[in-house]
C-alpha cells in the first residue's frame, strides 16, 4: 500500500465516506501494524516501535479496567477489531513523529488531521540554554560560553565539554573546605541543560527549571535542590545517599535512574522511577518505589504511588520528544508553554479533546499546533501568544 493511499483511506474515514472494507481496515489497525510491511516500512525505526509499544500498553489498559465491556462502539467488533478502535490514530508519516487525537466530545468519535507543509507564523523550539550562578553571585551564558574551562570552585574545575555538557571535576586534595560553595544552574523558558555534577551523577534539566548543588560533596549525603524538572541519572555510592530536596519533600536514591516533575503550575510533584529504588519523603508520608512506579505529592501533603506507569512517555523530553496519553488541552498546552516560551489565551469554551502521540520537540510552532488541531480546536498566533477557540 502506498503512502499517499493510506493517508486517503484515514480521510475519508474521517469524513464518513469510507467504504465498509476500508472501515474494517482502520478498525483492524493493531493488527496490520504488524501484519502488513508495507505500512510498517513507512515509518521510522523509532516510530515503529513507539507505536507498537504504545498500542500493546493501551490493550493491556483496555483489559484491565474493562473499557471494552463498558463501550458499545467495541461490542460488535472481532477481539483485534477492539484493540484497533481503542488506539486507532493518525499517523504522521512526515518526520515529525506520530500522533494520536482521540476526540471524547462526539460520543467517542475518532478525529484526525492532515499534516500541510510550510506555515508562515512559525515559532522556533526551544535549544540548549542555561546560566550558572557561582558561589560569588557572578554568572555565566552556559550557551555562549566557549568550550574548556569556565571557573574554579575550591577543588572543583567547572567545565564546559565539547557536547556542550556543563561538568564538575573535583580536583584530588586533602584541604578541607570549611563552607560549602553552592552553584546554581536555571534554564529559561525555551531552555534545557544537562550537567555532570562532581560525584559523576548526570542530570538533565527541563524549560524553566533550575538546580542548586555543592561543587563538591563532602558531608555525609549528596544534596541538591530542584525547581521544576529534571531527569537524574545516579553515581552509585552507598555509603553516601544522593537526595533531592522539592521544597517540603525529599527523594532519596542510591545509584538510580529517575524523573521529577516539580513545576508550580501543575497539580503536584511527581517522581517516576526508570531504574534502581528511590525513597518519597516529607513530614507526613514516606513511600518506597520500584522501577516502573510513580509517585505524586498532592498539595496536601499525601503520597500517592501508582504502578505501571508508562515511564516513556514521562521521560520522553529527555529524548526531544513530547509525548501524551489521554492529555487534556491544558497539559498539552502547559509544556509547549515552557518550552516555546509562549503565552496561551483560550477564547469560547475549554475544548474537552484528550491528547495521546508523541511530537519532536525540534518541530517549529506552526507545525506542532497544525498536526494538534481538530474539528474543534483551532490555534492562531498573535505574536508570542497561542489564542485556542473551538
Amino acid at each position: 500500500m502506498e503512502k499517499d493511499e493510506f493517508l486517503a483511506i484515514l480521510r475519508r474515514y474521517r469524513s464518513g465516506t469510507a467504504s465498509k472494507e476500508e472501515i474494517a481496515f482502520i478498525e483492524a489497525y493493531y493488527k496490520a501494524f504488524e501484519a502488513e510491511p508495507d505500512i510498517v516500512n513507512m515509518l521510522t525505526e523509532t516510530e515503529r516501535n513507539a507505536l507498537l509499544e504504545r498500542s500493546r500498553e493501551e490493550l493491556l489498559s483496555t483489559l484491565s479496567t474493562k473499557k471494552l465491556a463498558k463501550t458499545g462502539i467495541y461490542r460488535r467488533m472481532p477481539a483485534w477489531g477492539k484493540i484497533a478502535a481503542a488506539v486507532i490514530a493518525f499517523v504522521l508519516l512526515a518526520g515529525t513523529g506520530y500522533w494520536l487525537t482521540q476526540t471524547l466530545t462526539k460520543g467517542n468519535q475518532i478525529v484526525a488531521t492532515q499534516i500541510e507543509e510550510g506555515g508562515n507564523k512559525d515559532i522556533s523550539p526551544g535549544t540548549n540554554r542555561a546560566t550558572l550562578t557561582l558561589a560569588d553571585g557572578s554568572i555565566i551564558q552556559l550557551d555562549s560560553a566557549a568550550t574548556g574551562n569556565l571557573a574554579s570552585q575550591g577543588n572543583t574545575q567547572i567545565m564546559k565539554l565539547d557536547s556542550g555538557q556543563l561538568a564538575y571535576n573535583t580536583t584530588n586534595s586533602y584541604e578541607p573546605i570549611a563552607i560549602p560553595q553552592y552553584n546554581v544552574i536555571t534554564t529559561p523558558r525555551g531552555g534545557q541543560y544537562s550537567i555532570v555534577l562532581p560525584d559523576g551523577s548526570k542530570v538533565w534539566l527541563n524549560a524553566a527549571s533550575s538546580l542548586k548543588f555543592p561543587t563538591a560533596f563532602n558531608g555525609k549525603e549528596r544534596l541538591v535542590e530542584l525547581m521544576g524538572e529534571g531527569y537524574f541519572d545516579v553515581a552509585s555510592n552507598k555509603t553516601k545517599p544522593f537526595k533531592v530536596r522539592l521544597d517540603k519533600t525529599t527523594v532519596e536514591a542510591l545509584g538510580t535512574s529517575f524523573n521529577i516533575n516539580a513545576y508550580e503550575d501543575e497539580a503536584g510533584i511527581t517522581a517516576t522511577l526508570v531504574h534502581g529504588s528511590i525513597k518519597v519523603d516529607n513530614t507526613k508520608h514516606s513511600q518506597v518505589l520500584t522501577p516502573g512506579q510513580m509517585a505524586t505529592i498532592t498539595q496536601n501533603g499525601e503520597i500517592r504511588k501508582q504502578s505501571g506507569v508508562m515511564v516513556e512517555n514521562i521521560t520522553a523530553w529527555k529524548k526531544g520528544v513530547f509525548s501524551f496519553y489521554n492529555a487534556d488541552i491544558q497539559t498539552v498546552m502547559r509544556q509547549i508553554i515552557r518550552w516555546y516560551d509562549v503565552n496561551v489565551e483560550y477564547k469560547g469554551v475549554m475544548p474537552k479533546n484528550r491528547f495521546a502521540g508523541q511530537i519532536k520537540r525540534s518541530s517549529n510552532l506552526s507545525e506542532l499546533l497544525q498536526i494538534l488541531e481538530t474539528e474543534n480546536v483551532h490555534f492562531n498566533i498573535i505574536n508570542r501568544t497561542i489564542v485556542i477557540t473551538p
